[in-house]
């Protein structure tokens, strides 16, 4: 014997009234949207950590010279770009399934007009290295004329940009170990702070 306590305003009081199998099939459907719901907060949750540790951590407030470790932050376009998702030059894409056996999450930022820096700070560029762009230079003839930090202008033959990363050093700080696990971790505290569970 099993009943439903399920508000009248809802459509499973007549569902489960005139067909008990439907009722069910409808609880089982609602259930695994809830399974996926949670998996892709999860995973959101995840990639928002990320992209706020690579911002707090690889990057550099107050402009300055540039420092050989880490980006220092200047107009706050890429800083931007990775923390705020209606950003143009923002990145995401989040994908899993309710069961857990696939989930995947595409996340950084964009080459484009607004940050056209965004994977040679992550990855350098120098000759060796021509498959990281850089942008916001112009090519005159057998050089390439550019303005620096300090507003001097230089003229130069090729550009050596040491590789500065942000996102890879992020991602190895939160999921440092395998990925289902940290998904799973993730997943516990959802479920801990929805149901106010403690201890499990």
């Amino acid at each position: 014997m099993f009943q439903f306590n399920i508000h009248a305003t809802t459509p499973f009081k007549f569902i489960a009234r005139h067909n008990m199998d439907q009722a069910m099939n409808e609880v089982r459907r609602l259930r695994k949207e809830a399974q996926l719901a949670i998996r892709t907060r999860a995973l959101k949750n995840i990639v928002e950590r990320v992209q706020r540790k690579a911002v707090n951590d690889y990057m550099i407030k107050g402009g300055g010279a540039p420092d050989s470790e880490k980006l220092t932050i200047r107009s706050g376009n890429l800083a931007n770009a990775v923390l705020n998702e209606t950003h143009p030059s923002h990145v995401e894409e989040i994908n899993t399934t309710s069961t857990g056996t696939r989930f995947r999450a595409m996340f950084g930022v964009k080459d484009d007009d607004i940050t056209p820096y965004a994977s040679t700070h992550e990855a350098g560029r120098s000759d060796k290295h021509p498959e990281a762009e850089f942008g916001g230079i112009d090519a005159i003839g057998d050089k390439m004329h550019f303005t620096l930090w300090n507003g001097q202008n230089v003229s130069a033959s090729h550009v050596d940009i040491p590789p500065r990363s942000y996102m890879r050093p992020a991602l190895n700080d939160v999921v440092n170990k395998d990925a289902a696990d940290v998904v799973d971790d993730e997943i516990e505290r959802i479920i801990r702070k929805m149901a106010f569970i403690h201890g499990f």
